[in-house]
């Protein structure tokens, strides 16, 4: 597919521990809201490990993940490369978007005290 990356597809097809390591990281980076310690916790390892890992990612890739936009490409293509590999259909952790309650009927866009 010509959508995916070079990088996308290097890092996202090796089964070698750091590749999954890395992704694991982007992933929880993301769930975690970019918050570092955070991510350190929920991948039970050291903030420095994240730190150092963010910053391989930025090396690999020429993408910074401590941003909104480039968290959000890394992600991008890395599902593209699992649905391409046959490992996007039945994802555990995916999840559809439902309505805040906070939006209330008829509201088709957010203010900022929803979010």
């Amino acid at each position: 597919m010509r959508l995916i990356p070079e990088w996308a597809r290097r890092l996202g097809q090796n089964k070698d521990v750091q590749s999954r390591a890395l992704c694991r990281t982007i992933q929880a980076f993301a769930d975690s809201n970019f918050n570092v310690k955070q991510t350190a916790r929920r991948l039970y390892i050291h903030t420095n490990t994240v730190y150092f890992r963010l910053n391989r990612i930025t090396s690999l890739t020429g993408i910074n993940p401590r941003t909104y936009s480039g968290t959000s490409l890394l992600l991008t293509a890395l599902r593209l490369v699992e649905i391409q590999n046959g490992r996007g259909h039945g994802h555990s952790q995916e999840q559809t978007w439902s309505p805040s309650p906070k939006m209330g009927r008829g509201r088709t866009s957010l203010r900022s005290d929803d979010l």
